[in-house]
């Protein structure tokens, strides 16, 4: 699967590039910052991240463009969604009572997309209209890595304390995802955009004896700029 999305993202900019050069297209750059946000039982131990993206777009007519982002996001680990996730947040009471604490260092998160995209653009007025709402949908793959991950449960009443360490780790599968947006261009070649997209990958990953699927809602927003093309 990973190597099918690697395929199509490739054949997809060879495509568009060919095509561009022929002045049947527009070709646009666009940059931004984004938002990661966890999502489902992945949420449970990670918290929100920040990154950025860069995008490389085509236009094949008003209603329609393709194009291929790379995009950057790192999430911290969340220490209290790890009690959570172990079932130990229901007794938080009788920890205190034998005064237990827990702490983590490590684990956080960077995961690098290379994904290719179609916008469906939603007719809203006329072509020239400056406001230009859009459905996508995207598929390409995920690399995601993880940093060590040190856990230490003490307790001053016992006089006693109990670590454990993951290492560190490093997956990349095929990751798919929908949303909607909108551009708001302020002239013919330049504007700004703002979307949110849930993304889905088919990579799990291993923590605290459980299995997460990696799912996550980024909510993005930069600049775009649009190049050549024939009216």
């Amino acid at each position: 699967m990973r190597k099918l999305c690697v395929v199509f993202c490739v054949m997809l900019v060879f495509v568009m590039g060919g095509t561009a050069l022929a002045g049947e297209m527009k070709p646009s750059v666009s940059l931004g910052g984004q938002l990661a946000m966890p999502m489902g039982d992945f949420g449970d131990l990670w918290k929100m991240g920040f990154g950025g993206n860069g995008r490389f777009g085509m236009q094949f007519s008003p209603k329609l463009e393709a194009g291929v982002t790379v995009g950057y996001s790192s999430l911290s680990f969340d220490e209290d969604g790890a009690l959570i996730a172990m079932g130990l947040a229901e007794y938080e009471e009788y920890l205190d009572l034998l005064g237990i604490t827990v702490g983590a260092s490590g684990g956080d998160m960077t995961m690098i997309e290379i994904i290719s995209d179609i916008k469906f653009f939603i007719p809203v007025g006329t072509e020239d209209a400056p406001f230009k709402p859009y459905l996508t949908g995207v598929a390409g793959i995920n690399m995601v890595s993880i940093d060590d991950l040190s856990m230490e449960f003490a307790s001053t009443v016992l006089g006693m304390s109990v670590s454990f360490d993951i290492p560190a780790g490093d997956k990349t599968a095929a990751i798919f995802g929908v949303g909607a947006g909108f551009e708001y261009m302020f002239s013919p070649k330049a504007g700004f955009w703002v979307d949110a997209k849930y993304m889905l990958s088919n990579l799990k990953i291993a923590v605290i004896a459980s299995e997460y699927d990696v799912q996550y809602l980024p909510i993005r927003a930069g600049v775009k700029i649009m190049f050549g093309g024939t009216e």
